[in-house]
């Protein structure tokens, strides 16, 4: 059986002060928090959940690929660049390819 992998449930998002991405675990009760446990000690950060963006699940390069990130595609007739939106009607993470 597969190890569970626990980065499935990270998310990152900006600080109150815009200064830097921080990635984590999200919580939230009256205010939203990431815990921060890439810092070199571990520690809540408060963020604004404006900028919340959840991990897809999906690996390019040995690193997830989290919603609303930029990213390149090519197919048979076009190329450029499209967003990771999640998709409420079908319940799934789609490209928006049209910026």
């Amino acid at each position: 059986m597969a190890e569970f992998d626990n980065s499935l449930y990270l998310a990152k998002a900006l600080d109150l002060d815009c200064d830097s991405v921080i990635v984590g675990y999200y919580k939230a009760n009256y205010k939203h928090f990431i815990f921060d446990v890439f810092a070199d000690v571990p520690h809540d950060v408060e963020i604004n959940p404006y900028t919340l963006c959840r991990n897809t699940g999906i690996k390019k390069n040995h690193s997830y690929l989290y919603e609303y990130d930029l990213v390149e595609y090519s197919t048979a007739f076009d190329k450029g660049l499209a967003i990771i939106e999640f998709d409420e009607l079908r319940c799934r993470y789609m490209l928006r390819f049209n910026l």
